[in-house]
């Protein structure tokens, strides 16, 4: 539902949505509304923050839309009781979309859905009192979203995923109080998006994901006790994206015996990490790779294999010292941020691989030194954070960098005197650069200094 909120949003913007004209009778404290997006007519009914104790008495409203919304989040709803929509009169092509997630639910009956059942594909009840997930649930043999997360569920439901396994492509639940890991998932083979927070076991069965192997395009393990990736991850063939946020990994080394080809994005960042983690070699097609947060002092070469694909790497508030020269086997490297860490200078050798280096975040260090020549490569560089360093003056070879837009040397110590800014003589900040920064002896900025002083040094 919020995917659809965020596109309704994002289309309206581009006015792409119409209302439409028939009547659409709202009832207090609810109100709805009516539109078109991309050829599909849409019904939507909002309740949410109302201080609802339990679901409004609905009046009978038939619907013919393509799509009906029905929003009661952020209230304090405990019970779902029988037939609480069953006054939405539905078409059968018609699609259900119920957000009752920041509620106080801890049931719902066996027939709450009782006349919309069949109808519904998306189902959140997130931040709720629910410890199972059963009752009308059982009934919802059409739906394709279930956001559970937020529960303090401790079992979940055999005939739940026998039910939904064959429509089921997206599922969240914590598991923090799940004792034993639901071999019950199998049945849903369908599903391309699971979110697990909080997993307790500091393991997973290797065949923990065969039902759904083949489908299954990002898996996320957030806040695990897991020491490492799990094994059982290596059969996800086609996954893309791997969250593993927050979790207890020490264990850094992750091999498949089939690398996974399709993984472009991986998330460490807030682990205990305190070496870079061998595992690229199982990931050759890797493109983020997130790993902020962590204790990482240096990265072993042998950890890198020549040439990998990576693009984008963030190690900010890591306990690096200097840019590890192991980094520049990373030739394709577009968006690095070192951020929070401790690098005293940047030297000539640094980033000289890095031709297609597009951002370079490094604020927040205590650089004392740049090289003259350490952008010399970096023929694309856009963006320059050097802000919150210990800087007395800016690199010359940024006058080089004919595609620079932004560079930051906020809350630095830049002495502007000719003899510290000789190298850039001839160096004009243009409208297409924006230079952010003060002399340290006075209150101009390093632009004004640049473009109206700086001509005339000897």
């Amino acid at each position: 539902m919020y995917f659809f909120k965020l596109t309704l949003l994002l289309v309206n913007t581009l006015s792409m949505v119409s209302a439409v004209d028939e009547e659409c009778i709202g009832q207090p404290p609810c109100y709805c509304s009516t539109f078109v997006l991309r050829n599909q007519s849409y019904y939507e009914m909002t309740c949410s923050n109302e201080g609802l104790l339990s679901i409004p008495k609905f009046d009978e409203i038939k619907v013919t839309n393509d799509a009906l919304d029905i929003d009661l989040s952020k209230n304090n709803i405990t019970v779902i009781g029988d037939s609480a929509f069953a006054n939405f009169l539905v078409g059968g092509n018609t699609e259900i979309e119920i957000d009752l997630s920041s509620n106080r639910l801890q049931n719902i009956t066996a027939a709450a859905f009782e006349g919309i059942a069949k109808n519904i594909v998306y189902l959140d009840i997130s931040n709720n009192n629910l410890s199972a997930l059963a009752g009308g649930l059982l009934e919802l043999s059409s739906l394709q979203t279930l956001l559970a997360n937020g529960n303090p569920v401790k079992i979940l439901n055999d005939d739940l995923f026998k039910v939904v396994g064959e429509s089921l492509t997206y599922f969240s639940v914590n598991m923090s109080f799940i004792v034993f890991w639901p071999e019950s998932m199998q049945h849903l083979m369908s599903l391309k998006q699971l979110d697990l927070y909080g997993l307790r076991y500091t393991d997973i069965p290797v065949d923990a994901f065969d039902g759904f192997s083949e489908s299954l395009l990002s898996l996320s393990l957030k806040k695990s006790y897991l020491p490492n990736i799990p094994q059982a991850v290596c059969s996800l063939k086609n996954m893309f994206q791997l969250d593993l946020e927050g979790s207890f990994i020490k264990n850094t080394t992750f091999i498949c015996t089939s690398p996974l080809v399709s993984m472009i994005d991986l998330n460490m960042n807030e682990c205990t990490l305190d070496r870079f983690p061998n595992m690229l070699a199982s990931f050759p097609a890797l493109k983020t790779l997130k790993i902020a947060l962590n204790q990482i002092k240096d990265i072993a070469e042998v950890f890198i294999p020549m040439n990998h694909s990576l693009e984008n790497l963030d190690m900010s508030f890591n306990r690096l010292q200097s840019i590890p020269y192991a980094l520049t086997k990373f030739h394709l490297m577009v968006d690095l941020v070192l951020n929070f860490n401790n690098i005293m200078s940047v030297q000539i050798d640094d980033l000289k691989n890095f031709t297609s280096l597009i951002w370079l975040e490094l604020n927040s260090n205590g650089i004392l030194k740049i090289s003259d020549d350490a952008f010399q490569n970096n023929i694309n560089l856009d963006e320059i954070n050097l802000s919150a360093n210990n800087l007395t003056k800016i690199p010359s070879s940024v006058k080089t960098l004919s595609e620079l837009k932004y560079l930051d040397l906020s809350f630095n110590d830049i002495k502007c005197t000719c003899s510290n800014f000789h190298l850039l003589k001839g160096w004009t900040v243009s409208n297409d650069l924006s230079l952010s920064g003060y002399c340290n002896q006075e209150k101009s900025s390093l632009e004004l200094y640049i473009n109206d002083r700086l001509p005339y040094c000897l």
